[in-house]
């Protein structure tokens, strides 16, 4: 309801000129992380036993929190806006893909190039999906160099996916690369 009222209210110039970017896009918070147990899981953590995390969303169960980023996603697709989920945890990349999927299949004229940040579990297959619909991957370098070690107590063998980047590029997905300051260091901006 929050998306749909500031679409209502929110107006964007026409741009035209050449010299500006036009760039309408929505970040949408998918799952938090998980150190914090709040990655969004298809499995328990190993040191939480009955938390898998959750979305960010409304819902009272998974399939409700699904449910509604697609509704997200499927507004912001139909009104010419890119879509970034912040997904670290399998089961929020899913959910992202599975909503690009359908929000490319119901406006197929529409090419958005929607994307992923973090995934901290990515799968192969996830991967290729992913390329197929042209949607992208952005990961943070600097976050992905401790984060193998500092994950193998949460989330055990899925740590072993932490930005596979020849992997993803051998699934044909498109990768970024950012920084993700202020949260990581270094700190570009100091």
């Amino acid at each position: 309801d929050d998306v749909v009222r500031g679409f209502e209210k929110i107006q964007l110039p026409d741009i035209t000129d050449k010299n500006w970017l036009d760039i309408p896009m929505l970040k949408i918070f998918g799952d938090g992380i998980p150190t914090n147990h709040t990655s969004w899981c298809n499995e328990d953590y190993l040191n939480a036993p009955g938390n898998h995390g959750a979305a960010c969303l409304p819902g009272n169960t998974d399939e409700e929190m699904e449910e509604e980023l697609h509704k997200i996603i499927l507004l912001a697709h139909s009104k010419g806006y890119q879509v970034a989920v912040h997904a670290t945890g399998d089961r929020a990349l899913d959910a992202s893909l599975r909503g690009f999927v359908k929000a490319i299949e119901t406006y197929p004229s529409i090419s958005r190039r929607h994307y992923t940040l973090h995934g901290d579990m990515i799968t192969n297959e996830w991967a290729r999906k992913a390329a197929k619909y042209d949607c992208l991957h952005s990961l943070q370098p600097a976050i992905g160099a401790f984060l193998y070690d500092a994950l193998q107590p949460f989330i055990g063998r899925r740590a072993s996916r932490i930005y596979g980047l020849k992997e993803l590029f051998d699934c044909g997905l498109s990768v970024a690369g950012g920084s993700d300051c202020p949260v990581s260091m270094p700190n570009w901006r100091q």
